[in-house]
């Protein structure tokens, strides 16, 4: 009997023994999934804030691009303004220098006249 028990405790300290191992390892392959896990969430937030900066990057790039055409346009427009301002003037005195000479015309034109 006591050979017996000896038998039966032996194999329960070894069958409590397996199962410790077993859970014990159940949870380090736990613990190294979970660890796996967390640094495959930080990979994916770090690309993902990449991106985002990346984007942000750019796209203050093209507003920087964009501002630049628009002050160009208005700069073309203000010159083409001001030139066309300045062919009307031209115009205008011409034209008054031409009706004018046609209201007093030069004296060698009224003296070939008589």
């Amino acid at each position: 009997r006591e050979l017996l028990s000896r038998e039966l405790l032996s194999r329960e300290l070894l069958s409590r023994e397996l199962l410790s191992r077993e859970l014990l390892s159940r949870e380090l392959l736990s613990r190294e999934l979970l660890s796996r896990e967390l640094q495959s969430r930080e990979l994916q937030s770090r690309e993902l804030l990449s991106r985002e900066l990346l984007s942000r990057e750019l796209l203050s790039r093209e507003l920087q691009s964009w501002e630049l055409q628009s002050r160009e346009l208005l700069s073309r427009e203000l010159l083409s303004r001001e030139l066309l301002s300045r062919e009307l003037q031209s115009r205008e005195l011409l034209s008054q220098e031409l009706l004018s000479q046609e209201l007093y015309p030069p004296h060698s034109l009224i003296d070939s006249l008589h």
